[in-house]
């Protein structure tokens, strides 16, 4: 006999990308070789004193929204016992690990050089989350990024001297070839440094030889890129959902869009920030002409009779 269908208050809807299963299909169903979501316990980037649930499947890490619309609009869209009781809907987003450290880099590691493992896992917080704080330092996208963000030095225990990582291009010529440092160079940008290389920080990390020390310009720097690369993809996506209006419509609305797309871009970047990081953005990116300053109110005029 079939299961009878749960009520729809008892239903959750979770999308989340491909390749990834949800946290609670049972055993016999799993037979895919995809990894599951699980729960992993980290304070929030933005308020690191409050403790949230990340999913993990494999080396992805992803953060549930729960995005709720009118129960009518929702009902058209889908089934309603597909709908949560609210008309909501549970997203999987992905998260940049390297996001998730920041506050903790910060405010430990801003005045001197410290351990990434006591940086990036504080000791005021409980065993379990400081574990969870240094299984994410040991990402390979941290570590491989982990100089866009902070200075580096590496205890070279045969010697007992400290080695100051000063020019990651050079590491990355180095370990992948002429052309790869030509392209940094054309570029401007400082790259990741190859996985060899990821793997030899992880080591330094786990012997306690690896120390960071916050660098606020260079978090900027590379919250700028991650701005203009979010604020592209919001400008590309809401170009191509409007791709039937006509063409001067387009140009007319161009720069607006532009505007639109980078205010919106840095309200979901900033909500992974700390307020002194989030402002430090704000300061750099209305320097640069990316944001708009916001304009002086104008003053009242007085009524005359």
């Amino acid at each position: 006999m079939a299961k009878p269908l749960p009520s729809p208050n008892q239903l959750r809807l979770l999308l989340i990308p491909g390749g990834a299963t949800p946290p609670n299909k049972p055993p016999e169903e799993a037979g895919s070789a995809w990894p599951t979501l699980l729960p992993l316990s980290l304070p929030y980037p933005s308020a690191p004193d409050v403790m949230v649930d990340f999913f993990v499947s494999g080396q992805s890490i992803y953060e549930i929204n729960k995005s709720r619309r009118s129960l009518g609009i929702c009902s058209a869209l889908l089934p309603p016992e597909l709908v949560m009781s609210d008309a909501s809907l549970l997203l999987a987003t992905p998260v940049d690990p390297l996001l998730l450290l920041l506050p903790h880099l910060k405010q430990h590691a801003a005045g001197s050089f410290v351990s990434l493992l006591d940086a990036a896992a504080p000791p005021k917080f409980e065993v379990k989350v400081r574990r969870n704080l240094q299984a994410v330092a040991q990402h390979p996208a941290v570590l491989r990024r982990l100089h866009l963000v902070c200075d580096i030095r590496v205890l070279n225990a045969e010697k007992n001297q400290a080695k100051e990582e000063t020019d990651t291009t050079c590491h990355k010529g180095q370990a992948e070839g002429p052309a790869a440092a030509k392209t940094d160079a054309a570029t401007g940008v400082t790259p990741p440094v190859s996985a060899e290389e990821g793997k030899n920080r992880l080591e330094a990390m786990l012997g306690g030889m690896l120390f960071v020390r916050f660098n606020l310009e260079k978090t900027v720097a590379f919250l700028v890129r991650r701005h203009a690369k979010l604020a592209s993809s919001i400008a590309a996506q809401r170009s191509s959902s409007g791709s039937s209006s006509s063409s001067s419509s387009k140009d007319g609305a161009s720069s607006a869009a532009d505007c639109s797309s980078n205010a919106l871009s840095f309200s979901l970047l900033s909500a992974y920030l700390t307020a002194p990081i989030a402002a430090a953005l704000e300061q750099r990116l209305k320097k640069d002409g990316i944001l708009l300053a916001t304009p002086p109110s104008a003053p009242e005029k007085k009524q005359t009779r």
